[in-house]
């Protein structure tokens, strides 16, 4: 089974309490199950690059879009643009949040 996790939390400098969850859980993952896990970050800034470089290993994978937050924003929302089109299929799409994106195929767990 392929897993999509939204993990654009984990760009962000300081670390809180849904970084933290997300953290924990992406190293945890590989352990816990043989599915594939596809960690899906969007960002334009390069700077980016290690961070995403430090959760990627055996069973983790990264799938990263470079539009702008905005940009991606308006074309998710007011032109519905689904998930699946930028990432990728996926069997299950996780959102540590609330807020879910379109998505055509799979399953949306929040």
């Amino acid at each position: 089974m392929r897993i999509g996790v939204d993990a654009n939390f984990l760009l962000r400098e300081r670390y809180t309490g849904i970084e933290v969850y997300l953290a924990e859980l992406v190293a945890r993952m590989p352990q816990l199950s043989r599915h594939q896990f596809v960690l899906c970050f969007n960002y334009v800034r390069p700077r980016h690059r290690k961070t995403v470089a430090r959760f990627v290993r055996d069973g983790v994978m990264a799938r990263v879009c470079r539009i702008p937050g905005r940009i991606m924003g308006r074309l998710h929302w007011q032109h519905g643009l689904p998930v699946d089109w930028v990432y990728g299929k996926m069997d299950v799409m996780f959102y540590p949040t609330s807020v879910a994106l379109p998505q055509w195929r799979g399953k949306t767990v929040i």
